[in-house]
């Protein structure tokens, strides 16, 4: 047997395969696999005030089905558009929640900021804050927070009192992954300049496997197309 032409053979078709791989064979699918992985939106919310029941805005932002286990690291960011002002010597607030739910095998995990009780509250999978007032009660367009880790809750709940934060957290393990984000402005009803006005917030939030070895890749006696088809053996 000659060991030579076998080689041979081997990195020509290696090289071949390298050569296909550059026409991005997943694009005759109309969309990359990782479309929906990452989005922007523009959302305008309400200043509600104190004493009165906060609706705010909920919107999805991302919707993962990977069809394997993985981990994952994120993006998430929040910025002022636009917004009204204050009355003098009183102050608005924004609040920004991420809220997570994972699913993995025949399991879910729920990360969601409120109470399902209403015996005491329970934080977002992250949360932001944006305060304008009372020294400068100009609206601060332009202003934004943005993270790529998160605070776990305290590994000591007190049922009497809010709980400290845990430790932080920059990658989370699952096979399924939805993000929505609630946005809640609020103010006190003696900001007349700035209660019942809408301020507009950008919010982006983006995902990334750690690892992404796909598993069409490994199959080697299949065409180029099946073998890049950029769907993840069905999955998004």
């Amino acid at each position: 047997m000659n060991h030579d032409d076998d080689d041979a053979q081997v990195d020509g078709e290696v090289a071949y395969h390298a050569a296909r791989m550059s026409a991005q064979p997943w694009l005759q699918q109309g969309m990359a696999p990782w479309h929906m992985w990452g989005n922007t939106q523009r959302i305008t919310v309400p200043i509600e005030t104190t004493g009165a029941t906060r609706a705010g805005v909920t919107n999805q932002l991302i919707k993962i089905n990977y069809k394997r286990p993985e981990t994952w690291h994120w993006l998430f960011s929040a910025r002022l558009i636009s917004g009204p002002a204050n009355t003098p010597t009183f102050f608005s607030r924004l609040f920004v929640h991420w809220e997570l739910t994972v699913g993995l095998g025949r399991s879910a995990v729920l990360m969601h900021f409120g109470s399902e009780t209403g015996d005491f509250g329970q934080q977002g999978f992250d949360d932001y804050t944006f305060q304008w007032g009372p020294v400068l009660d100009r609206f601060p367009r332009g202003a934004q927070i943005w993270s790529t880790e998160a605070l776990s809750p305290s590994k000591s709940f007190q049922g009497d009192g809010p709980s400290a934060f845990g430790e932080g957290v920059n990658q989370i393990v699952a096979e399924d992954l939805q993000l929505q984000v609630q946005i809640v402005g609020l103010t006190v009803p003696a900001n007349v300049a700035a209660a019942g006005q809408n301020a507009v917030v950008e919010v982006s939030a983006l995902f990334a496997p750690k690892t992404h070895i796909r598993p069409d890749w490994l199959q080697l006696d299949v065409p180029i197309e099946a073998q890049f088809p950029g769907s993840e053996v069905g999955g998004r």
